[in-house]
């Protein structure tokens, strides 16, 4: 053995002898010196960004309007205190998705960038309150109460500008999102650039290792490697020069030994580089940024790993054709290739597959009814075996393409709903009016059993619609983010200009919806990140929105009523999924906790983490109120049991990889799997009743039948890095931004193992094949 470990030493001094490892151990260490001086201090929250506020043009638009009006309000406050200058090119200026004849961008945007500053400028100074103006504002949060008790004026500058934010967050709940007390303000040195990040401490260091996982990825995982292949690429031919072979096998020593000695001798260059860029970049994380988090270290392993993969093709190469030259060649082409059949199957998943992927299901007269991820429904066609496309608008088919090439935008195009109303055999969904950035406006969309569905809309829902009931009743009612809202008139019935003396009036009549919310509205004002839940059993509600559960019940006139409410402990900002049934309130939270509490008394009776940080996606509860389903980001399902107070993994097909998961009228438990396949359940021992798998498509059996066995043959070197992000944060799905304001926004699927495995597998027996030839080939 000593023989074979002074072959690596050797090889260990060689690579300290190379020119090329000290050249890029400067640019190693230049790199470390242009990221050092990188730092942060925390700063509070005021100035508005252009990513806190949902839409510029919608906000303009507002102001512009109420500002106008003689009546107190926060707009007519902001507008009065705009110069004259600036009040003239927000009223003239065409905005986006509002007016017809836009301009072009270039007006808007200058236009708006001015609002922004000036807004700023007006939130900053200690004469923007005034009691008359924000005297119908609801006091939304903690710190904005706490901070109106105190007394505006007798804030510090710093806290009045504080105050300021929360009260432009309060008057436009829809619009502005909401704030941490105090965010991020990065620097370089003593120099600060750009705007400061709404971030918690933790969420930076999330980024913070994100940030570290993608320069590692680049500068050792891609530039390193490629590098380390060029240098090491002559070590196994070298073997095979006239004289070096004979001498070496002179001695007793074995061939294969050999080899495997020089393998191992050849990883030390990138050894060495990797040990030197992550233990500087753990090293300025830990004393700039105070994030000293071993698991980064991880890194170094992992990309010694990933060139040892590569190298193992280059050694095969080395060992069968004696030429550097097709080392590089024939190991550059692996890894394209690899490349190639990686981003296939990443690409497809994310677009065709994710996108048919069933998260909904229920019972319409007799039907199934599914909706897949991009909101659109389908009901089961038993003769053809098949789903059947049902329910589909002109805006949903014309924003179909972009929404599968651009998973990120589904969140924002998801309708509400759609719900079976069972009195009028029809379907209702709160439908996005428009498929383009800033049209916030969502059409009451309706489709009747008779008319095989068709949708039609002639009226708008309420603003900030976030979800559709039916009540015991059969009634139906939408929960806004303005009020509740029950449906009593007809749908379809267009909404009439008001006239007088045969002069149109800017008033219409009133909408189908009637408001039925408490009397004092701002006791469920709801502000992002908020959800609700209707009882299975009683029809009472549940709200949740900034770190408050409130539950109401319907009074004797049919209007709901404010019962009792309680502070979750955590962040005001920190979002939730939830169920409510019988007397039992199930959440999930942020950091992946599943929390049970009594809906009477709030007290706790479960809070676990099942499965660490993997944070639930949807959870819902049986009619009886018994039974919750928690289904994981990463399609795991977990059943809630609320009489024995248990949280356990049924046997169900699909684990890992389940949609959906929804109890029936009758009790029974439907899953989703296989993107497509749902299976129904009866309850409490999980046995199949039957089972609705359509025929797949050729897009379908081409990924299921060509590609994804394709793509598990091959080794995935080239994914590794999904495997060291996964041991930096525990999670196995990865957000794509809007999980800060709406767990259930879909997440992409992180798959840490498989890369691993399957990559060790090919080494092994690239190395073995490499081994037979040396032992067999006479040299």
């Amino acid at each position: 053995m000593n023989k074979y470990l002074a072959i690596i030493k050797d090889s260990f001094r060689e690579a300290l002898a190379s020119r090329v490892l000290w050249l890029l151990l400067v640019l190693i260490t230049l790199l470390l010196l242009v990221i050092a001086p990188l730092g942060y201090h925390q700063v509070v929250t005021w100035q508005l960004s252009d990513n806190d506020v949902r839409g510029w043009e919608n906000l303009m638009h507002k102001v512009r309007t109420e500002g106008r009006k003689d009546e107190p309000s926060p707009s007519r406050r902001i507008f009065v205190s705009l110069d004259e200058k600036l009040q003239d090119r927000l009223v003239k200026v065409k905005l986006p998705g509002i007016d017809e004849e836009v301009r072009g961008p270039f007006e808007f945007m200058g236009v708006a960038d001015s609002f922004k500053k000036a807004l700023n400028k007006l939130i900053e100074s200690s004469d923007f309150y005034a009691e008359e103006s924000f005297a119908s504002v609801p006091m939304l949060s903690d710190e904005l109460r706490e901070l109106k008790k105190a007394g505006p004026e007798s804030l510090p500058p710093a806290e009045i500008g504080r105050f300021n934010r929360l009260l432009v967050e309060a008057s436009y709940p829809d619009l502005v999102r909401s704030s941490p007390p105090t965010s991020i303000q990065l620097k370089y040195g003593w120099w600060e650039f750009f705007d400061p990040f709404p971030l918690r401490r933790a969420t930076l260091q999330e980024a913070l290792q994100t940030g570290a996982a993608f320069v590692m990825s680049w500068f050792v995982g891609a530039v390193g490697v490629l590098v380390a292949i060029l240098v090491t690429s002559p070590i196994v031919p070298q073997m095979f020069d006239p004289g070096s072979l004979h001498l070496l096998l002179s001695k007793p020593i074995s061939r294969w030994l050999l080899f495997l000695a020089k393998f191992c001798g050849g990883c030390a260059f990138i050894l060495i580089c990797a040990s030197y860029l992550v233990t500087g970049l753990w090293i300025i994380l830990g004393v700039r940024f105070g994030v000293w988090d071993p698991k980064l270290l991880l890194g170094i392993p992992i990309y010694l790993f990933v060139f040892a993969v590569y190298y193992s093709v280059s050694s095969l190469v080395g060992v069968v054709y004696r030429s550097p030259i097709v080392c590089i060649v024939l190991t550059v082409l692996f890894w394209g290739i690899c490349f190639l059949v990686g981003l296939a199957k990443v690409t497809f998943e994310n677009t065709i597959w994710s996108s048919s992927q069933i998260t909904r299901v229920f019972e319409a007269d007799g039907s199934l009814v599914a909706v897949n991820e991009l909101g659109v429904a389908h009901t089961w066609d038993d003769a053809n075996r098949q789903w059947r496309e049902i329910f589909v608008t002109p805006q949903q088919k014309q924003a179909r393409g972009i929404m599968i090439a651009a998973p990120e935008l589904r969140n924002m195009m998801q309708p509400v709903g759609p719900v079976y109303d069972q009195r009028h055999e029809r379907l209702l969904a709160a439908l996005v009016a428009a498929p383009q950035p800033g049209v916030r406006e969502r059409l009451l969309t309706v489709g009747a059993k008779g008319d095989d569905w068709e949708p039609r809309s002639e009226n708008t829902v309420p603003t900030g619609a976030q979800a559709l009931f039916l009540e015991p009743s059969g009634d139906v009612l939408l929960v806004a983010s303005i009020g509740l809202f029950r449906l009593t008139g007809d749908p379809l019935e267009k909404k009439r200009p008001v006239k007088l003396f045969g002069i149109q009036l800017p008033l219409k009549t009133a909408g189908p919806f009637e408001n039925v919310g408490p009397a004092d509205s701002t006791e469920i004002v709801l502000t992002p990140p908020s959800t609700a839940a209707m009882s299975t059993t009683d029809g009472a509600l549940a709200l949740y929105t900034r770190g408050r559960v409130k539950l109401l019940e319907r009074d004797e006139h049919g209007s709901y009523q404010l019962l009792r409410e309680t502070r979750l402990d955590g962040e005001e900002r920190q979002p939730v999924v939830l169920a409510f049934g019988g007397s039992t309130i199930v959440l999930g939270r942020q950091d992946g906790r599943i929390q049970a509490i009594d809906a009477t008394t709030f007290g706790e009776q479960l809070s676990t983490s099942p499965e660490g940080p993997n944070q639930a996606r949807f959870i819902t509860a049986s009619p009886d109120g018994r039974w919750f389903a928690v289904l994981l980001h990463n399609g795991d399902l977990w059943i809630y049991d609320a009489e024995n107070k248990s949280l356990t993994m049924p046997a169900v097909a699909g684990q890992g990889a389940i949609s959906c998961a929804v109890f029936s009228n009758s009790g029974q438990l439907y899953v989703a799997d296989q993107a497509v396949r749902v299976i129904s359940y009866e309850m409490p021992d999980f046995t199949r009743s039957q089972t609705y798998s359509p025929r797949l498509g050729i897009w379908m059996r081409a990924y299921r039948y060509g590609l994804l066995p394709l793509y598990t043959l091959f080794p995935k070197p080239g994914e590794l890095g999904t495997t060291f992000g996964y041991l930096m944060s525990g999670k196995e799905t990865q957000s794509a931004g809007s999980s800060d304001e709406n767990l259930s926004a879909s997440q992409r699927d992180l798959d840490p193992w498989t890369p691993l495995w399957s990559s060790a597998l090919f080494m092994c027996v690239v190395l073995g094949i490499a081994c037979a030839y040396i032992e067999w080939q006479e040299f």
